[in-house]
């Protein structure tokens, strides 16, 4: 029995969904199986594609520790501003955002992916703040 899905169909079809190109919503010879839409998607796979968008970036900013931007910005967003964020208000404000997006208009799975990863993010801050002060 031939495999259900082959590599090189998966790959085109998983960057099309990362980068935010039109994926076909109809089965093809080069599409072994239905997209991620918000009538068919499950929570599990929105957390592993968060979880792959978080690997992704890290790959695209060729950066060994990951992408991890959002200490960064918030220091230079308190310099210019006077408030006091930390990285982990930083994720927190993504996450709102997206879920302020996701309250508008049409859904677009795009914002419970990226919510989620902000949310980790979030998460994950605390542990790098907790190391930073031991």
């Amino acid at each position: 029995m031939p495999p259900l899905i082959t590599l090189p169909a998966f790959d085109r079809w998983w960057t099309a969904a990362i980068t935010h190109l039109p994926i076909p919503t109809t089965m093809n010879s080069r599409t072994p199986f239905p997209p991620l839409t918000t009538d068919t998607v499950d929570a599990t796979e929105i957390l592993v594609a968060a979880a792959d968008c978080i690997g992704d970036r890290a790959s695209q900013r060729d950066q060994a520790d990951g992408e991890r931007s959002m200490s960064r910005a918030v220091d230079t967003f308190n310099v210019l501003t006077g408030h006091s964020l930390s990285e982990r208000d930083g994720w927190i404000f993504q996450a709102v955002l997206k879920l302020a997006r996701a309250q508008g208009g049409r859904h677009v799975l795009d914002d419970y992916i990226d919510g989620a990863a902000y949310l980790a993010l979030a998460g994950e801050s605390l542990r790098v703040r907790s190391e930073a002060q031991s």
